[in-house]
């Protein structure tokens, strides 16, 4: 799980925005679904989309957990395996 401490330059971000850098999350867009997902978390405290805004202080630890189990979208499921089966086709 990656892990980043905040430096006094960084100081004062969103925290969406310092999760968005190139070594992170790589976008905000990237970074907002972390945060829906609940894989942030800031000194050990889970945050969510509500807390995109959170300005991070200088020696916060940012932790964003890639793999984190249940956090993944669904797949839609085509062909055989479909959820409502075609009875009758014309």
């Amino acid at each position: 799980m990656p892990n980043w401490t905040v430096t006094d330059a960084e100081a004062g971000e969103r925290l969406d925005k310092f999760l968005a850098a190139a070594d992170r999350a790589g976008s905000r867009a990237k970074a907002v679904d972390a945060l829906d997902r609940g894989k942030v978390f800031v000194n050990d405290r889970e945050l969510s989309r509500a807390d995109a805004g959170h300005r991070v202080a200088a020696g916060d630890v940012v932790r964003l957990w890639i793999d984190r189990p249940g956090s993944a979208k669904r797949r839609a499921t085509l062909g055989q395996r479909r959820d409502l089966p075609i009875v009758y086709e014309d």
